[in-house]
């Protein structure tokens, strides 16, 4: 290796760490607020808290819909992580409804429903 590479590949290298150490301390200095002061009328850990400061939506609560009852198919194309807190919610909402989800990623989801048909179990599908 000639010195003037190696010289190159040290300088690339050191761009590299100041770069990554740089946005990790921006990224940490984000996570690391003061501000631990609930809002008034903050429901922190609540499905849908994200729209904090914003007016309610329309639409009907889930608490005046109708019962519901039976067992929902979902193939879903977004992963456990991101909707199994949903489906959890809305099962525990009703004694006698159930959510059978079947995970996996959009275009097999799709695909399956294809090969399936008419004969397809999934009620709903949510990508």
């Amino acid at each position: 290796m000639s010195q003037h590479h190696n010289h190159t590949d040290r300088s690339t290298r050191r761009r590299f760490l100041v770069t990554a150490g740089a946005t990790s301390l921006l990224g940490l200095a984000g996570c690391l607020s003061d501000d631990t002061a609930d809002t008034p009328g903050s429901t922190v850990g609540q499905i849908g808290s994200g729209r904090e400061g914003r007016t309610l939506p329309g639409g009907t609560p889930v608490a005046e819909l109708p019962a519901l009852s039976g067992e929902l198919t979902l193939y879903s194309g977004r992963s456990e992580f991101l909707v199994g807190d949903l489906l959890a919610f809305i099962e525990n909402q009703y004694d006698e409804f159930s959510i059978t989800p079947r995970y996996g990623s959009s275009t097999d989801l799709v695909n399956q429903v294809l090969n399936e048909g008419s004969g397809s179990p999934a009620d709903v599908f949510y990508s």
